[in-house]
């Protein structure tokens, strides 16, 4: 079950504040009982790996930028998916959320490599037993800024 919050814009980042937003955010993690565990700059978005002090206790947390994604992007976000899986941690189940609200369009080649990464059985069989809760944040009316443009 997808649990969507609708959550107000955000304010657009420029590439050379892209760090210390990042780094605003995770201090901004840990006071609200979240510790960052793990963290990757995937170009058009930031993926961590959060430690909660509330079930599930462990959340993947992949935040959008104003960007498309590249199929290389979408690759390195899948081999940090494919790290929480493997791992330890993820033993008793993790949660994800997606904020998507400055997501772009990702291309039909992104998504195929998404969905094929997704396809795998021993993965799915993985993903869908580990993966105990998913969230998604967008705008008030369900739509990311690019959908808005439209």
């Amino acid at each position: 079950m997808v649990r969507t919050e609708r959550l107000a814009p955000m304010t657009t980042l420029s590439p050379s504040s892209d760090a210390a937003a990042a780094a605003a955010a995770q201090q901004l993690a840990f006071r609200k009982g979240r510790r960052v565990l793990d963290s990757s700059d995937i170009g058009f978005a930031v993926v961590e790996l959060l430690e909660l002090d509330v079930h599930p206790f462990l959340e993947v947390l992949l935040t959008a930028r104003e960007r498309s994604p590249t199929n290389e992007q979408a690759t390195q976000l899948l081999l940090f998916l494919q790290r929480v899986l493997d791992s330890d941690q993820a033993a008793n189940g993790f949660g994800l959320t997606y904020d998507f609200r400055l997501l772009q369009n990702p291309s039909v080649k992104v998504l195929l490599t998404i969905a094929k990464w997704g396809a795998v059985p021993e993965r799915q069989a993985l993903f869908l037993q580990r993966c105990i809760a998913s969230k998604r944040a967008c705008l008030a009316d369900g739509s990311s800024q690019q959908q808005r443009r439209q």
